[in-house]
């Protein structure tokens, strides 16, 4: 048996197979990697990692207000800010009430208060539940919608 050429001026490319079976393309550094929906198959560019379309919101605010359609839903960017202002009307009507029965009476107004406090603490929980289950059930809507 004869060992190849140690000599790296010599032609070596004899004992490197031809096949092009085992040719393959040398993984460059940095380069992007497709990604793959279910089952292996690749996804088209611009498309999320869940294999579905990003939802459509090219449509502005007002544009889904008055979608009489109801196809596009305005609720997922009003909540926020009405969580926000409920939390804050609240605070504030709880705040008014209580300066008002400290005006009554000290005892009074200490109870107000505290029991205040809780009744706030409990009505933002009722509220922050309502608008999950109201985000959630149009995430249903839309991921259903695109599924079709």
């Amino acid at each position: 048996m004869t060992l190849p050429p140690t000599d790296p001026s010599a032609d070596n490319t004899a004992f490197i197979p031809q096949n092009a079976a085992y040719q393959q393309a040398a993984p460059t550094y940095g380069a992007q990697q497709p990604t793959y929906a279910a089952y292996g198959m690749p996804m088209a560019p611009g498309y999320p990692m869940s294999g579905m379309p990003a939802p459509n919101q090219s449509k502005g605010f007002f544009a889904r207000l008055f979608d009489l359609s109801f196809k596009s839903y305005v609720t997922p960017s009003v909540v926020r800010f009405l969580f926000v202002f409920i939390a804050v009307v609240t605070a504030i009507s709880w705040l008014v009430g209580t300066i008002i029965t400290f005006t009554e009476s000290v005892g009074v107004g200490f109870l107000y208060l505290i029991i205040g406090a809780a009744v706030w603490l409990l009505l933002i929980i009722i509220y922050r539940i309502g608008m999950e289950i109201s985000v959630a059930i149009i995430n249903i809507a839309e991921n259903t919608a695109r599924i079709r």
